[in-house]
């Protein structure tokens, strides 16, 4: 499956649970899209995390989705 990312978040020392909140949020917020237009989000909304930077994706077939729906996307 292609993904594209929607946002990342660099991590540093300070903060880091403010940070980690901040992530889930996000990656909350695509899966609620994601079930907003009909689309299973574990497989529609991804987070890679390193360690250092934490990317949210969303698939291609959510972004095709997104592209489709009324209203501003990209």
């Amino acid at each position: 499956m292609s993904w594209i990312q929607v946002t990342h978040f660099m991590k540093i020392e300070r903060n880091k649970e403010k940070l980690q909140q901040l992530i889930d949020e996000n990656v909350q917020h695509w899966q609620n899209v994601a079930l907003d237009i009909g689309l299973d989000p574990e497989k529609n909304v991804a987070l890679e995390d390193d360690g250092r930077k934490a990317v949210i994706l969303i698939s291609k077939d959510m972004d095709l989705a997104l592209s489709e729906e009324p209203g501003e996307w990209k």
